[in-house]
């Protein structure tokens, strides 16, 4: 046998046929798989957990929705207003028979926002009641459409976002324009059969108690407001209480005046000597453009002595218009005020009032004044030229970032003018300070108020003069303490 013979018998033989396998095969391999490899428990629990979350975004959705109807159909005069309005449109029509079908179509369409009207109460009294018109009768789809806003959990006027639902409005809603929306179908839930309709209200009647409404809210409001003391503006404007330690507080005047008005004396403790500098002191007396420092001196108003005088200090901030009971914006920032006084001039000085040590500000403000006082005791015979005092005062101004220092010098020419020819500011600033310590036992009670009757006839039209003169006229004749 021929080896090509032998390798033909070979291949035959190996030409076997091949068994079918057997038809559950596949389940077998399947069943043989172990549990813990199936994915058709993570592919179900997958499928769940988009689902719900899509249910979520669509309620979300809906919820949004309804809010946004509410927002565009209610104007800005509120609930009362949109209910007068829709009585006043729906007025006219007859009473619909109940509706028979499932669903209700809302046409929604955004009208127009009246400009707010100007307000003539302060922001401080409260809001004026809104009179409610008597009920009148409303066709059966308005009454669904309430129902479905109620049963919704949307109650009345959206302001602020929707009760229950999404914290700070309607998001991705429209402001400002004109939003055209298709009509939007809603399923309208099963509701117990519509109570029978009120008598409806005659136009004229209706239009009458509208008309009365703000009136006899503004006379509520005018009368709610009489029982209210009247605010002083320089309070309202939250301005600070004290500006480099130095107290600057706006009532510590009317607080004593009002107690020797009732016949009583201030007690020591009461009478804030700084807080008196600055309510005479007053503001500038021109324009200030950014930050002013100014620096007066003369001899003290009374019992001078020749060496005893009076340095003045004042800083102005420009002014702004500030809203009602807002925040004065700061001009300035990292603020210090120095004082340095030359001991070969000065044997003594002290700071008039409670102030021991002058603190740094981390802002000033606008519209600011604020007014220090020292008493020194000079060493004479001074020179002209001779330096008494150097002032500092340090900021960093807002508007460029940058630092910036003012320094005024004093020297013995400033201290040689007589005090009867200095300026207004700086008189009423110095008789201010010894009448506030007169009133904490000092001496020169009659002299202050000589002087300050002599300033007052000096300038008729100065207020604060007069009142000065009179509270220490007052003062000065004695009281109970």
């Amino acid at each position: 046998m021929t080896s090509k013979r032998k390798a033909e018998i070979q291949r035959k033989l190996s030409l076997t046929a091949v068994p079918r396998p057997p038809d559950d095969l596949l389940d077998r391999i399947k069943g043989d798989i172990p549990r813990y490899l199936s994915v058709e428990a993570e592919r179900e629990r997958f499928s769940r957990s988009v689902g719900f979350n899509l249910r979520v975004a669509a309620s979300i959705l809906v919820l949004i929705s309804a809010a946004a109807a509410l927002f565009m159909l209610v104007p800005d005069n509120g609930p009362a207003a949109f209910t007068a309005s829709r009585m006043k449109e729906e007025a006219p029509r007859p009473v619909a028979a109940p509706a028979s079908t499932d669903e209700v179509r809302v046409d929604i369409v955004q009208q127009q926002q009246a400009p707010p009207a100007t307000s003539q109460i302060a922001d401080a009294a409260p809001p004026p009641a809104v009179m409610r018109p008597a009920p009148m009768m409303v066709p059966e789809p308005s009454r669904r459409r309430d129902a479905d806003r109620e049963e919704r959990g949307v109650e009345g006027r959206v302001e602020g976002g929707v009760p229950g639902g999404i914290v700070g409005g309607v998001i991705g809603g429209v402001a400002g324009g004109t939003v055209g929306t298709a009509p939007v179908e809603v399923a309208e839930a099963p509701s117990a059969p519509a109570p029978p309709p009120a008598a409806p209200v005659p136009a004229e009647d209706f239009v009458r108690a509208e008309r009365a409404a703000p009136a006899a809210a503004m006379a509520k409001t005018a009368a709610s407001a009489a029982l209210i003391p009247q605010a002083f503006a320089d309070e309202l404007q939250l301005a600070p209480k004290s500006v480099f330690g130095i107290s600057v507080d706006p009532a510590a005047f009317r607080r004593i005046k009002s107690t020797i008005e009732n016949g009583a004396r201030p007690s020591p403790s009461t009478s804030d000597v700084e807080a008196l500098v600055n309510y005479f002191a007053g503001g500038p007396s021109r324009h200030v453009r950014g930050v002013r420092l100014e620096a007066e001196a003369s001899p003290q108003p009374v019992d001078a002595n020749g060496h005893r005088a009076i340095l003045r200090l004042t800083i102005d901030t420009s002014s702004v218009s500030v809203p009602q009971g807002a925040s004065v914006p700061p001009i300035a920032t990292d603020a210090r005020l120095e004082i340095d006084f030359n001991e070969n001039a000065v044997q003594h000085y002290e700071a008039i009032g409670d102030n021991t040590m002058l603190v740094p500000e981390s802002a000033l403000l606008h519209n600011l004044s604020v007014t220090g006082l020292w008493a020194l005791d000079l060493k004479t015979p001074l020179k002209a030229k001779q330096r008494v005092a150097t002032i500092h005062l340090h900021y960093r101004l807002l508007a460029d970032k940058k630092e910036h220092t003012i320094v005024r010098e004093l020297r013995g020419s400033d201290f040689a003018n007589q005090w009867a020819n200095a300026s207004r500011r700086h008189r009423l600033a110095s008789l201010g300070a010894l009448w506030g310590e007169s009133l904490r036992g000092s001496k020169g009670g009659p002299d202050v108020a000589k002087r300050a009757e002599e300033l007052a006839s000096q300038a008729p039209n100065d207020t604060r003069a007069r009142e000065l003169a009179a509270v220490a006229n007052a003062s000065s004749g004695g009281g109970t303490q």
